[in-house]
This record gives structure tokens, C-alpha cells and sequence, in this order.
């Protein structure tokens, strides 16, 4: 999965009020006593364990950006990711390029048959 946001993104987020309404796999931009800020989907452990898992959606990078255990006390600021910006493009995931192939394929089989059938009625 590539990244979801670039450096010259800009992002848009909605207050949290409280730890416990983060939900599990959405964008956040945790703004820490420590570390800055900090834009990952989240993980929310903060009821029972007193953490957030912060995690990259660059897979393919996993060493590069590991996830990140953040301790409710290190948090200062919770928003909700809820619009962003780009001036970049996303390249297309390996998904929609195998789609776009068989659609590629479907229509120049489309386009043989058709001929094959006004040979056919000649």
C-alpha cells in the first residue's frame, strides 16, 4: 500500500474530545507533549492499557516506519483526520492495474468478436 499522505499535504481534522471516542483504523493527528505532531491511523488501547498504536499505511516500508506505542499521558491534542489536501497524484495500487489489463483485454476481445461476427454474416 503506498503512503497516504506526502510531506506537502495539507490535512483537516475535527477535535476529539475525548481519548475513548478514537476509533480503531481511522487517520488521527495526535498533537504529543515530546514528539510533535504525529498523523497515523490509530489503534485505541487507551481504556485498558493506557496506549495508542500508531501505525504507518506504508507497508511496504515497515522498517522505515514502524508502529509507534504513544502513552495517553504524552497526548496533548487528539483531531480526527476528516480531508486533505494533495498536490501530488497517487500512482494506481497493483489492484487497479490488473483491473484496468482486464478491462484493456475484455474490450479488444469484445472489439474481435464483433468482427468475427461481420465475417461471419458476409
Amino acid at each position: 500500500m503506498y503512503q497516504t499522505l506526502s510531506s506537502s499535504d495539507w490535512v483537516i481534522g475535527e477535535y476529539v474530545e475525548q481519548m475513548r471516542d478514537v476509533k480503531d483504523e481511522r487517520v488521527y493527528i495526535f498533537v504529543t507533549k515530546e514528539d510533535g505532531i504525529l498523523i497515523k491511523r490509530a489503534l485505541n488501547r487507551s481504556a485498558n492499557h493506557g496506549k495508542f498504536i500508531l501505525k504507518s499505511d506504508n507497508i511496504e516500508e515497515k522498517n522505515t516506519y514502524p508502529n509507534i506505542v504513544l502513552d495517553v499521558e504524552q497526548v496533548a491534542e487528539i483531531w480526527e483526520a476528516k480531508l486533505y489536501f494533495s498536490r501530488q497524484f497517487r500512482a494506481p495500487g497493483s489492484i487497479y492495474n490488473r483491473l484496468s489489463e482486464l478491462e484493456a483485454m475484455v474490450t479488444l476481445l469484445n472489439e474481435q468478436n464483433k468482427q468475427l461476427l461481420a465475417q461471419k454474416s458476409q
